[in-house]
Formats: structure tokens, C-alpha cells, sequence
């Protein structure tokens, strides 16, 4: 029986765990609400995702700054 390989990962590593973003949020847009991201994201050099990131996250950064610490494992192990 032949040895089993190792295989090696592929793609991007992962990132750390307190700039990972597992999470996924879908919304709808009217036509005009998506062409006005569209002009900022293009404005700033930035993908839609991250634009709309980028509003999300700037609308609550002062309220959910408790919030934004990662989860603790439910393993209990530290990173």
C-alpha cells in the first residue's frame, strides 16, 4: 500500500483570528443604492465588499467596540 502524502494547503493563509470576518451578511439594494456604492467604492479604490464593510463597520465602531473582541474558543486554547 503506497505512503500516504501530506497534502499542502493552498490559497491564502488564514488570517488571525481577530481579523478574521467568517460571518456573512446579504442585504438587497435598490438600483440608485447600489450605483452610489458603487461611486464611493470606486472613489476609495475598493471593492463593493469592502466598501460596505467599511460604512457597517464605521456606523457602529463607538457602540460595539465590547463587541468586536473575538469570541472566546470553545476549546478554551488561546491562539
Amino acid at each position: 500500500m503506497p505512503e500516504k502524502r501530506m497534502r499542502s494547503r493552498m490559497g491564502r493563509p488564514p488570517l488571525p483570528r481577530e481579523k478574521a470576518r467568517p460571518n456573512r451578511l446579504v442585504t438587497f439594494l435598490t438600483d440608485a443604492e447600489l450605483e452610489i456604492l458603487r461611486q464611493e467604492a470606486q472613489q476609495d479604490g475598493l471593492s463593493l465588499s469592502a466598501k460596505a464593510h467599511q460604512i457597517l463597520s464605521s456606523s457602529f465602531q463607538t457602540r460595539a467596540e465590547p463587541f468586536l473582541e473575538p469570541p472566546a474558543r470553545r476549546d478554551g486554547g488561546t491562539d
